[in-house]
């Protein structure tokens, strides 16, 4: 599963230390809205049998010390061992130029890296967390390389596989 990412984790509470954001989740349901999209929509991905309950977790992280903190506590949440974190440089939302300009081409390239390195038939994306921007990217991949792609909205009660669209890409030129 190659997922987007933002800082609802943190909550309204903007917590910014590993050690309690650790502690607010410990005991949280994943499925409870308050443990953040990134863990909703796992947590429901996994439920509606859509992604395996031990797969493998890559996670695109803004590059800001939020999004390293968020990082940090979905690898302690959900393992070591299924998490991969991926920081995107330049894909800062202090820096709206060069999230614009930089950050979301390496958010693309560093997506198609990691896809180029798997079996795209035992993949899919998450495009719920994160700015909308990011999402879009996940989206943009996910249909035109034909993997499945997922979303949950806020108010939803369930995740959602985005239809088919007839989209192509010409996949060299996207990781360059």
């Amino acid at each position: 599963l190659l997922s987007t990412v933002g800082t609802s984790l943190l909550g309204s509470e903007g917590l910014m230390e590993l050690r309690l954001l650790l502690a607010r989740l410990e005991n949280l349901d994943w499925s409870d809205r308050s443990a953040g999209a990134e863990l909703n929509s796992l947590a429901l991905l996994q439920r509606g049998g859509f992604v395996d309950s031990d797969c493998r977790v890559h996670y695109f992280l803004s590059d800001s010390p939020e999004g390293d903190l968020v990082g940090q506590a979905l690898r302690k949440i959900i393992g070591d061992n299924r998490v991969v974190l991926h920081t995107v440089r330049d894909l800062d939302p202090r820096q709206p130029d060069r999230f614009a300009r930089f950050g979301l081409a390496r958010l693309a390239q560093e997506q198609c890296r990691v896809l180029s390195g798997l079996d795209t038939r035992y993949c899919a994306l998450d495009a719920t967390g994160g700015f909308k921007a990011q999402a879009g990217i996940a989206v943009s991949l996910g249909q035109a390389l034909q993997i499945p792609v997922y979303y949950r909205h806020e108010t939803f009660d369930r995740i959602i596989a985005l239809p088919p669209l007839p989209l192509s890409l010409d996949t060299e030129l996207w990781c360059r």
